[in-house]
């Protein structure tokens, strides 16, 4: 298992998952392109067979690692079977859209009122590692529902494409395998919105409103 971070590191997710059962487990600093295009680090990164990337910001992950040799043996180790896994930033980097924080982050109620706001900024040109979702963290802790909706709402107004929004809440994770069936462990819940044939979404101007949006809260063993 190598552990991705772009600053700090530490030993205790490595004794974690040794406790776990790994072999081998270690920290992996990648802090800029330069180091992110480097060989030795492509080589490394497609020895193992799990990678894990550490929280922070996202924007970190994306500035650094997108177009690189890091960012293809991520995938590389993914489309080979690997386990690609991460928490709070280091999880929302995984799905194909990404809210890159590279303008700041964003609040609920902010991203309501404005949606197509600059700050709602979204990537679906880097890892893509879970296709037509975008994956949101800290969901109920923080109140996060209101920015995924707006989330949703504006790569819709811009691709006419109906993703998944899932948002995840701490101490819980969506373990995805690779016939994209989902299941979810831990004690909070994972919610996942989208706009399917029963959405109504009215525009005028800078004001539109969204009528049944699909919502399912899946609590620890239930599957999607």
């Amino acid at each position: 298992i190598l552990i991705l971070s772009y600053s700090d590191q530490s030993d205790w997710l490595v004794n974690y998952f040794l406790s776990l059962g790994a072999s081998e487990v270690s920290n992996l600093k990648i802090s800029s392109s330069s180091i992110a295009n480097d060989q030795n680090i492509y080589d490394e990164l497609l020895s193992a067979n799990g990678i894990f990337i550490k929280g922070g910001d996202q924007s970190r992950y994306v500035t650094y690692w997108k177009g690189t040799k890091t960012e293809d043996a991520i995938r590389s180790v993914f489309n080979s079977g690997g386990v690609v896994a991460g928490t709070s930033a280091g999880a929302m980097v995984l799905s194909e859209i990404v809210f890159t924080a590279e303008n700041s982050s964003i609040y609920p109620r902010e991203t309501l009122i404005n949606p197509m706001s600059s700050s709602v900024a979204l990537d679906d040109q880097f890892l893509g590692l879970h296709q037509n979702s975008i994956f949101d963290t800290h969901f109920v802790e923080r109140g996060r529902f209101g920015r995924l909706i707006g989330m949703l709402y504006k790569y819709n107004t811009e691709t006419s494409r109906k993703i998944l929004g899932i948002g995840i809440d701490d101490k819980t994770a969506i373990c995805i395998d690779d016939m994209g069936i989902g299941k979810v462990f831990g004690t909070g819940a994972v919610s996942i919105f989208q706009f399917d044939d029963e959405t109504k979404i009215d525009r005028d101007g800078n004001n539109y409103k969204i009528e049944n949006i699909r919502c399912d809260m899946l609590l620890h063993d239930w599957v999607f």
